[in-house]
């Protein structure tokens, strides 16, 4: 459980954010990883991106959370940034283009609960 040790070693959502997932993704594959944590985010701590097999980029919205645990009550939040995020274009900081997501996860540095994970996947699989 070398990850769950990591995570002890953070003390804000922004440390968790830039010395963890931000280094993870880039680990991961994804060429594009961008900040929008803070104002006019619209549900979208971070953008990243990949290039598909067709050479397009295709965008993701990320939702961090740095709790102890995600509850139902915190489902309600994250469902709406997850519409948030569908619902508004983002501008691109290099390119200045406007492209929307077509994929959000939410994450956490502490546990989800059932009732939160099973609320939040039955409120948004009809839509997205």
């Amino acid at each position: 459980m070398a990850i769950l040790d990591d995570l002890k070693n953070f003390h804000s959502e922004d440390e968790f954010i830039h010395k963890f997932l931000v280094p993870i993704l880039a680990k991961l594959g994804f060429s594009i990883v961008m900040d929008f944590h803070g104002r006019r985010e619209f549900g979208k701590d971070l953008i990243i991106g990949e290039v598909d097999r067709f050479g397009h980029v295709c965008y993701y919205g990320v939702q961090a959370k740095f709790v102890p645990s995600v509850g139902k009550k915190d489902a309600h939040a994250l469902i709406q940034d997850c519409r948030e995020a569908f619902s508004k274009e983002f501008d691109h900081p290099q390119t200045g283009g406007q492209y929307n997501i077509s994929r959000f996860y939410a994450v956490n540095g502490g546990s989800i609960s059932d009732e939160a994970r099973e609320l939040f996947f039955a409120e948004l699989r009809p839509s997205h």
